[in-house]
């Protein structure tokens, strides 16, 4: 028994340390030389092969059981978007709210990065909600009481907020389709084009539809924030107004710092398609076990799960190992191949899709390139910038030349100068209540 537990062991260590190797590279490749490319694509086929040999799905704790075992109530929300995709958003109910108390409360959207989920606004550190209708955090408020505490979604519902979590389109929370099953190539024919021409409105439109409100406030993290900009940049005569404010926590528009080209991708594009013909990342640590496995296994948590979550943008001195568990179960929950190859193809300002081939673009965009995203039409008066100095992903330069493409100022900015603080840690950091939730408190108390 014991030499068949040890083998089981090595096999998935083996697989996962495939896995590894294609986060490193799965947003940003480490180096323009090709051969970087190239071994990320054996990377890629070292797990495609692997996976189809693993068990099959396993969900993870849904974003609905979260909420519930923290003391709250959730709602479930189903948003039909163009071409019939269905998107779920899950409202966070507040049991001391009543009914009509709740109708006058400003609601929030909460939109995650990517291939993450709105769970991403719900684990930074475990809590309940008491008697009292306050929300306690032991590693918080055992210290003090009266502290902001680190899990947002939570905070806002607590600090008179309607909250809505969003799942963008393909993730595992919205694979619904009215007439396409994801098992067909034709319902992953999606980039971050249609997220911003079609999702986002319809959502917003349905927010607002349900609550009565003139306007939501919205509140993005990473790829969050870069379907906002690009919606205010593409219908600013329509959203400005709605959205009051736009709170960007590691605002994501310039892509200076992506080192891989469409160049180097160019010659790979026909073998990603190959290899993932549909999804990228969907449920890839859930059908490994790996959530199960960090938790069980401590060296399995340090040696890999650890490493995976810095590799998001973390640091040491931010995350909590004994939360580590939890954040791989929140991750990798899905997206199109296409919107990774569009990711890719980022070399500055974010662009649309840029097909094949010079007669698909002409044909589509009327030019044998695909445009960018024009943000100099975004007049909101309502932005706020909350952003760490360091950040592998968000080089302060890529910040300035949004800054400079906007013209108009943004109404709060907040630059976290310590350098422990990374990417994810605006999300996830220890001490995420006091730097910034607290802020972000404020700014709507402000803004909205």
């Amino acid at each position: 028994m014991r030499l068949r537990k040890l083998f089981l062991i090595t096999l998935f260590s083996a697989v996962l340390a495939g896995l590894a190797s294609v986060l490193v590279y799965q947003l940003h490749f480490s180096s323009d030389d090709d051969g970087e490319v190239g071994k990320s694509i054996v990377s890629l086929i070292f797990v495609k092969l692997n996976l189809n040999l693993m068990f099959r799905f396993l969900k993870p704790t849904t974003q609905q059981e979260l909420i519930t075992r923290r003391g709250f109530h959730a709602e479930s929300h189903f948003i039909t978007s163009q071409g019939g995709y269905i998107l779920q958003a899950v409202r966070i109910v507040n049991p001391f709210v009543g009914e009509e108390d709740r109708s006058s409360l400003k609601p929030v959207l909460l939109a995650h990065g990517y291939l993450g989920a709105g769970s991403a606004f719900l684990i930074a550190a475990e809590g309940h909600l008491r008697e009292d209708g306050t929300y306690f955090e032991e590693e918080v408020h055992a210290k003090d009481p009266k502290a902001v505490g680190n899990t947002l979604g939570f905070v806002l519902a607590t600090s008179g907020y309607d909250v809505w979590l969003l799942n963008a389109r393909g993730n595992v929370y919205s694979t619904n389709h009215s007439h396409l099953s994801t098992d067909q190539d034709e319902y992953w024919q999606f980039s971050l084009d249609e997220l911003i021409r079609y999702d986002l409105p319809a959502t917003i439109d349905y927010v607002r539809a349900v609550t009565k409100r003139p306007s939501v406030a919205y509140i993005g993290h990473s790829l969050g924030t870069t379907v906002m900009y690009g919606l205010l940049a593409t219908q600013p005569e329509k959203y400005t107004a709605q959205v009051r404010p736009f709170i960007a926590l590691a605002p994501v528009a310039y892509f200076t710092r992506m080192k891989a080209s469409s160049r180097n991708l160019a010659p790979w594009r026909d073998t990603i398609h190959w290899l993932l013909p549909r999804s990228f990342g969907t449920g890839w640590f859930q059908r490994l076990g790996l959530p199960r496995l960090c938790a069980r296994f401590r060296w399995v948590n340090d040696a890999l799960c650890y490493r995976l979550i810095k590799r998001t943008g973390s640091t040491d001195a931010q995350i909590d190992r004994s939360r580590v568990p939890v954040y791989i179960d929140n991750g990798m929950l899905g997206s199109s191949t296409r919107t990774f190859i569009q990711l890719m193809q980022q070399t500055r300002g974010l662009r649309y899709f840029n097909f094949s081939d010079p007669a698909t673009n002409l044909q589509v965009y009327g030019q044998e390139e695909s445009p960018p995203y024009d943000f100099t039409r975004i007049v909101s008066p309502f932005l706020v910038d909350i952003h760490v100095k360091v950040d592998r992903y968000v080089d302060l330069e890529n910040i300035r030349l949004l800054k400079a493409d906007i013209r108009v100022p943004f109404a709060r900015e907040y630059q976290i100068d310590d350098q422990s603080w990374g990417h994810v840690d605006l999300l996830w950091g220890k001490n995420v209540g006091k730097v910034v939730n607290s802020r972000v408190l404020r700014y709507l108390a402000d803004l909205a």
